[in-house]
């Protein structure tokens, strides 16, 4: 069979009586998540939102369950998982999961679930990445509070202006913790030959408006993949415009309809990691973080890596992203789907398996892509690790729309900012005190004499 415009995919269907199987005790309101293991000493790693939530670990290939057990709120469960293996989890309720491999998590990144769903929230309980800086980003102003594993207070009045970031408080733990703002924020972890999808606001993976972080492990590389044209517009932390990008109508139907760029020496890096916001004019998808091959002006998106990424499309929604090594496209229910413009029908638990390189796809039901990128093959996979989303949160839609205040727009009053304009005025005081007052006096006294 061949698919696109190029032989860039082969088609697997996992036709075995696991498919019966999931589609018969597979409840409606069950989460479901989806991954591919790309290389040896891989473990699993699921942590509980509520108590007694049942869960089921299937092996979709060889069609057998592998694991099925019980997890409670703020515990979790870790166990080994082979290479190659292309898995499904069924829980009954929501969980956090992750999933990691190679001789360390150092080069894992991600952002965590709410537990209501999407990667905006209020409420976060997950383990924290091993051996990685966890960084809290404030999409409202924000007062976060944080817990431990047994419920003990960690951190408490952690203030976070709009568009700021604050480190997370036990963020080394090696267990569970609850994370609470009074306002929207997101949780993530960042590290160098690392890279993740940004998550976009309203949810999902494509937007007007999306955020995350790039490290300078070596290259603190992304990549902005346009739907229409458009402008772009990249802001740190403290809201200064560092980069900016107008896609055309030519550039979109180009050899390469994407736009790269490393920021390594042009922001201001704490931990390794930097800030950036995408704020464009049309629909983009924004694939960032750090490589792992040759650095400097030879950098490029086909070093993304040694890691693994997720993002996935809604009913109807069309997808762009760029493949650094291999992807995995999996279909959760039956699809009718156009892939690179040509159209196929998947059945339920299929897996699509994508060579490197610019896809685009269309659905009719939700679709999940894992991005695997080996970077440097000398190297191989030695540390790479993501979290991965349920079909819910791809689906999930935040019903309350994000409202940046103007200030917020650019960036928000940072303190560098606030001291730069108390000092200005003080300066104003002290030369009207010390020049102004004294001729008006002067002149004063002039006229009554």
């Amino acid at each position: 069979m061949r698919l696109g415009k190029e032989t860039f995919l082969i088609l697997v269907l996992i036709q075995s009586s696991l498919v019966g199987l999931c589609a018969s005790v597979q409840a409606s309101e069950d989460y479901i998540y989806y991954g591919y293991v790309p290389s040896e000493f891989a473990y699993l790693a699921i942590t509980g939102i509520e108590d007694s939530t049942s869960v089921t670990l299937y092996d979709l290939l060889r069609g057998v369950v592998t694991q099925e057990f019980a997890v409670d709120r703020m515990r979790n469960a870790t166990f080994p998982i082979e290479p190659g293996v292309y898995f499904k989890v069924v829980a009954d309720r929501r969980v956090v999961v992750g999933l990691y491999g190679g001789n360390s998590t150092g080069g894992a990144c991600g952002f965590y679930p709410s537990t209501s769903g999407g990667f905006i929230g209020r409420e976060f309980i997950f383990r924290p990445i091993p051996g990685l800086p966890q960084d809290i980003i404030a999409l409202e102003e924000s007062e976060v509070t944080v817990y431990d594993e047994a419920g003990e207070l960690l951190a408490e009045n952690i203030k976070i202006e709009q568009n700021g970031t604050s480190p997370l408080p036990g963020g080394a733990l090696p267990s569970p913790l609850r994370v609470v703002s009074d306002n929207r924020i997101a949780v993530g972890a960042y590290a160098g030959n690392a890279f993740s999808v940004l998550p976009a606001l309203g949810g999902g993976f494509v937007g007007r408006t999306l955020y995350g972080e790039v490290n300078d492990w070596q290259s603190a590389l992304f990549i902005v993949l346009p739907y229409e044209p458009c402008e772009v517009k990249v802001y740190d932390s403290r809201g200064r415009e560092v980069a900016s990008k107008v896609f055309t109508e030519e550039d979109l139907d180009g050899p390469e309809p994407f736009w790269f760029m490393s920021m390594a020496g042009e922001l201001n890096f704490a931990s390794g990691g930097a800030f950036l916001r995408f704020v464009a004019t049309g629909r983009i998808t924004v694939i960032s973080g750090d490589t792992e091959g040759p650095g400097g002006e030879a950098a490029h998106p086909k070093w993304f890596g040694d890691d693994i990424a997720f993002l996935g499309a809604r009913v109807d929604e069309e997808l762009r992203f760029y493949v650094p090594t291999s992807a995995v496209l999996f279909s959760p229910y039956a699809t009718r789907l156009v892939l690179d413009g040509e159209s196929t029908q998947a059945s339920a638990d299929t897996t699509i398996f994508l060579m490197p390189g610019i896809h685009t796809v269309k659905a009719d039901n939700t679709i999940i892509v894992q991005l695997n990128g080996e970077g440097d093959p000398e190297a191989g996979w030695n540390d790479w690790g993501a979290i991965v989303p349920s079909v819910s949160d791809i689906e999930f839609t935040d019903s309350e729309p994000l409202k940046l205040t103007p200030e917020a727009e650019g960036g928000g009053l940072h303190m560098d900012v606030i001291v730069g304009a108390i000092v200005g005025v003080a300066l104003v005081v002290i030369v009207i005190i010390r020049f102004v007052l004294p001729r008006t006096r002067a002149r004063g006294a002039v006229g009554t004499s």
